[in-house]
């Protein structure tokens, strides 16, 4: 087996998202609207599923038919120790809704092919069958991530006959911009077709929508309002809905998996809100425009103590207080659950109508320091600071989370042109760079976006951005230790990041460790062990000085369409040399379960919602899909 291979833990760590409580406390009926808007969310799981791997889909049908075959009931079908190990692929595999996890990369089961055979043919024909269909995929190894075709990895956005670039992907992206296509909510197919001898080459770009084309068009008839404009328009309304009761958010919403950072991932979740701790963030979020002025790119207009009336060319004039609300999940049918959200994603809706940040309250849960095995969990922590980091861990990561996303997310002006080609600056005398203490030369032209010109360095410069405005004491040796952990998204093989945030991390700890004696890192190599540790002296005149750096330079490349300069910094600043490999063997080499979150279902019976949660156990979350399902 190749050492990139993630093997999925028989035992992984499950947190159950808490929601019964909560959820009691609607009147019936919202309790009817939260129930059949996750049913919508659920049934997007075969979406999501397409869009991970081939073979993703026909996984999920096996496990719900072996679950089908024996009801649950496992060791009816064979009581053997290969059995709990594909009972801890199946969990993790339906929390991840696929076969890639967090940070794009592969993980099979730790059982043989002749098991797989003698579990399914002991469950029905049907079980044998679909196995037939996956069996290659679900044990290989390769490809073991997402990104660009080749033999190390794969994805579900570029298929066909031949397999695309990155050239071939920038060079459509180009041509969907001229033509106001928008990507979000597509896929693309190359098809080779052969006639009279001669080979001609077509791409097909398919858009996600209720409707259906009888016939293909070719790319001068096709118009993007018929396809992503009303979603755009639902976008509008659903910002001006402020923190209802209860909260959906349902689309193609976040580009991370796309390699060429995009198109994005269906998603579909219902939350219900918190209003005690509501309260409190909108305490903050009244102090927004303080805390904002307060930014390194600000420059204050408005005579001396009057209202401020300008932030300056790289932050919008006229800033309003966005919706901030405390939430708990009922659904998140996702590849991903966040602890935070902001959205929405289109940079002209947030600039012209607003956004809003939704923080989950039952997604993290307080450690407790006094557990015999909290060590465990903190391995790059010194022991003896380890109870301390725990004990104020929950609290802090949460007020980072809040920041990262009200002044992360929800900072920040483009510098652009609109698609009648007008700028939103004086372009006789444009902004003048802090960086260089110049007048800007590159901006957004007319047709494109962040994610346009970015690409798939659009969302990891975003999110190091928001993280490293988000830090606070106890953050600064955290994000040592997730920077270190971050390298479990870094392949070797093709050089690439797995994961957008991942990469944000090991931005963040390059620059912590650049400033001297502030953060370092102890490696045993003969124990392979390594320890993060941080002078706090230091965090005011080292720490927050680097990050005030780094998050200037990347909100100014932001700004103003700066890729060139954007990517020789940021792509050397992320590049892993043989001394970060050194720390990622280490870092591999540590035992660390598999963290997947169980959620509850809802039922009606005799008119009456109901709700169930279940035990926290692998049998209890392949339980929750079953309900799901049936």
């Amino acid at each position: 087996m190749s050492e990139e291979t993630q093997y999925a833990t028989a035992e992984p760590l499950i947190r159950r998202l808490e929601i019964k409580k909560v959820f009691e406390q609607l009147t019936p009926d919202e309790k009817l609207y939260a129930h059949y808007s996750s049913r919508a969310a659920w049934a997007a799981t075969r979406i999501i599923l397409r869009q991970v791997s081939p073979e993703a889909e026909q996984i999920y049908k096996f496990i719900l038919e072996l679950h089908k075959a024996c009801n649950g009931k496992w060791e009816s079908l064979l009581d053997r120790i290969d059995l709990k190990q594909l009972l801890g692929f199946a969990a993790i595999f339906l929390a991840n809704i696929g076969n890639y996890g967090y940070g794009d990369q592969k993980f099979v089961p730790r059982i043989s092919r002749d098991f797989a055979y003698s579990i399914a043919s002991a469950a029905s024909e049907n079980a044998t069958s679909l196995l037939d269909h996956c069996i290659g995929y679900k044990l290989s190894q390769e490809p073991h991530m997402i990104g660009y075709t080749s033999a190390t990895s794969q994805n579900q956005y570029f298929t066909g006959d031949t397999p695309f670039t990155q050239a071939d992907a920038n060079a459509l992206g180009h041509i969907m911009d001229q033509n106001r296509i928008g990507k979000e909510n597509t896929r693309v197919q190359r098809i080779i077709a052969t006639q009279d001898g001669e080979a001609t080459l077509a791409i097909n770009i398919l858009q996600a929508s209720v409707a259906r084309d009888d016939q293909p068009r070719d790319l001068d008839n096709m118009i993007d309002g018929q396809r992503l404009e009303p979603y755009k328009d639902s976008q509008r309304l659903w910002v001006k809905d402020k923190s209802p009761v209860v909260e959906t958010i349902f689309g193609f919403v976040e580009p991370y998996r796309d390699p060429a950072g995009t198109r994005a991932e269906f998603e579909g979740i219902v939350t219900i809100v918190d209003k005690q701790n509501t309260k409190a963030l909108r305490t903050l979020v009244e102090k927004s425009l303080d805390f904002t002025s307060k930014l390194p790119w600000v420059e204050i207009g408005g005579s001396h103590g009057e209202a401020i009336t300008s932030l300056g060319p790289f932050e919008n004039a006229s800033f309003e207080s966005p919706d901030f609300t405390s939430v708990h999940a009922l659904t998140y049918c996702s590849t991903i659950i966040f602890l935070g959200i902001n959205l929405p994603n289109f940079e002209h809706i947030r600039e012209n109508d607003g956004f809003k940040n939704l923080i989950l309250a039952n997604r993290e849960i307080p450690a407790d320091p006094d557990r015999h095995d909290a060590s465990s969990e903190t391995p790059f922590i010194d022991s003896a600071e380890v109870r301390t980091f725990i004990s104020h861990h929950h609290y802090a990561w949460n007020l980072q989370i809040t920041i990262h996303e009200l002044l992360g997310h929800g900072t920040g002006r483009m510098i652009t042109e609109d698609f009648n080609g007008k700028p939103n600056f004086n372009i006789t005398s444009p902004p003048i760079s802090p960086l260089t203490q110049k007048p800007i030369k590159t901006w957004y032209k007319k047709g494109e976006t962040w994610t346009s010109v970015f690409g798939k360095l659009a969302t990891t410069i975003e999110e190091c951005r928001a993280e490293a405005l988000g830090v606070i004491y106890n953050q600064y040796l955290h994000f040592g230790v997730l920077g270190v952990e971050s390298l479990k998204s870094y392949d070797p093989q093709s050089q690439s990041w797995g994961q957008p945030h991942e990469r944000g991390h090991f931005a963040m700890i390059r620059v912590l460790m650049a400033q001297e004696g502030f953060m370092k890192i102890d490696i045993d190599e003969s124990l392979g062990r390594l320890i993060v540790r941080i002078d706090r002296t230091k965090i005011l005149s080292h720490g927050k000085k680097a990050l005030g750096e780094l998050i200037m330079r990347l909100h100014v490349y932001r700004c103003t369409a700066d890729i060139n300069a954007a990517r020789a910094y940021y792509e050397g600043l992320t590049h892993v040399d043989d001394y970060w490999l050194t720390v990622r063997d280490i870092v591999k080499a540590t035992p660390a379960k598999t963290l997947i979150f169980l959620q509850a279902n809802t039922f009606i019976k005799n008119g009456k919602v109901l709700i169930k949660e279940y035990e926290p156990t692998v049998e209890g979350v392949i339980q929750s899909w079953a309900d799901r399902e049936y």
